[in-house]
């Protein structure tokens, strides 16, 4: 009868770790799909500061060009800036998709972007804007409006990710998108920020833009996501 016990209770407990061994593998592969996705985001984001920083300097070499007694490429120099236009408009839009897709790809049921706790809907931005003209003939070059605040030391130039995947044996399909806290699920948290740089031609080679992973808030780990 003691050996009986012995053994349903060595089966019960192996059942149990390999739940939590199970849970706990669930959990590390869902935080590494989080932070793949916000430095995928983030990746964006400094792929898009590194071209306007690219294009400063070529708007800057029609600038010079007539003191090389090259042609004047008025044209030229708003067909870049157009280009700036669109690349300042649609970055944070595309850092969004890509960091949600490649959560996804990695393993988690669902994943969107936290950037501001009051306002869920806010998304990154490349904080930059456009100075001027120059002459009244050229268009200004693209600056840096960088402003950080103590609960954004990279200002808005970074990405929040959060990564959510149900539970084992949790029904996942069109509910969970639309009621998540109706379903049992696991929740991961991920910033990753563009920061260093410049958009200074005369710069750009030696201050260069880079992302990395930084610290999550810990206000944002305790939240409830109802979305």
């Amino acid at each position: 009868m003691a050996t009986a016990t012995f053994i349903v209770i060595l089966l019960l407990a192996i059942v149990v770790v390999g739940d939590i061994g199970e849970t706990i593998v669930s959990r590390i592969q869902l935080q590494n799909a989080s932070d793949a996705g916000a430095l995928a985001g983030a990746t964006v984001l400094k792929i898009a500061m590194d071209c306007l920083a690219l294009s400063n300097s070529i708007v800057c070499s029609f600038y010079i060009g007539p003191l090389f007694k090259l042609p004047l490429c008025i044209e030229l120099a708003f067909a870049v800036a157009g280009i700036q236009d669109i690349v300042i408009e649609l970055a944070p839009y595309l850092s969004v998709i890509v960091a949600v897709s490649v959560a996804q790809s990695n393993g988690a049921d669902m994943a969107f972007v936290y950037n501001d706790i009051i306002d869920p809907t806010a998304i990154p931005s490349l904080m930059v804007q456009r100075k001027g003209r120059i002459g009244k003939i050229f268009p200004g070059l693209i600056v840096d409006h960088y402003k950080r605040t103590k609960d954004k030391p990279y200002g808005d130039r970074f990405i929040r990710l959060v990564a959510l995947k149900a539970k084992k044996d949790s029904q996942v399909g069109s509910e969970f998108s639309s009621d998540i806290k109706s379903i049992p699920h696991m929740k991961a948290v991920s910033e990753a920020a563009t920061y260093g740089g410049t958009l200074n031609p005369l710069y750009r080679f030696i201050k260069k833009y880079k992302e990395r992973l930084v610290p999550v808030s810990l206000k944002i780990l305790e939240l409830e996501f109802n979305h």
